[in-house]
Formats: C-alpha cells, structure tokens, sequence
C-alpha cells in the first residue's frame, strides 16, 4: 500500500500529489520537488506549514529548512499529511 505526500501552494493553489512507497521517504520526496520548483522553474520557497507528522519534525528538515532559507511551522491541519507552503 502506497502513502500520499499532499503538497498544496497557497498563492496558486496548485496542488501535488505524490505517492511514497513508506512515510519515512517523504521528506526525500518533499527534498525533491523543492529542488525541482527552485532549480528548475526559478521558483522560491519561503515558507512551509505541516502537520505534526514525525516525518517532517526531525533534525533533517531542520537543516534542509536553514539551508534554503525556509521557515516552517507545526500546526494542526484539516487533512492530514498535507504540506502547505
């Protein structure tokens, strides 16, 4: 069984859906498609919201985050592992 990462862009409201295979690969997606937005389209993340999934509260994001220059927070979310930027 496959897990969903939702990945919605409030200015736009362009909206991703990205199957992983487990929970513990979507902060490697999540790496992913910001590499992607930000190399490829020219594009610029500021900020991210999530959910209080452990897949995005751990020592990784926090240096991915300083990295790029991305603020995030936690918060409670209607849906689920949904990631808001």
């Amino acid at each position: 069984m496959e897990n969903g990462l939702f990945i919605v862009d409030n200015y736009s409201i362009y909206t991703w859906t990205l199957f992983i295979v487990t929970r513990n690969n979507a902060f490697t997606t999540f790496k992913r498609l910001v590499r992607i937005l930000q190399n490829e389209n020219n594009n610029s993340i500021s900020a991210i919201k999530t959910d209080h999934g452990g897949e995005f509260q751990n020592e990784k994001i926090d240096k991915f985050c300083e990295k790029y220059s991305i603020k995030y927070n936690f918060q409670y979310l209607e849906h689920h592992n949904k990631m808001i930027w």
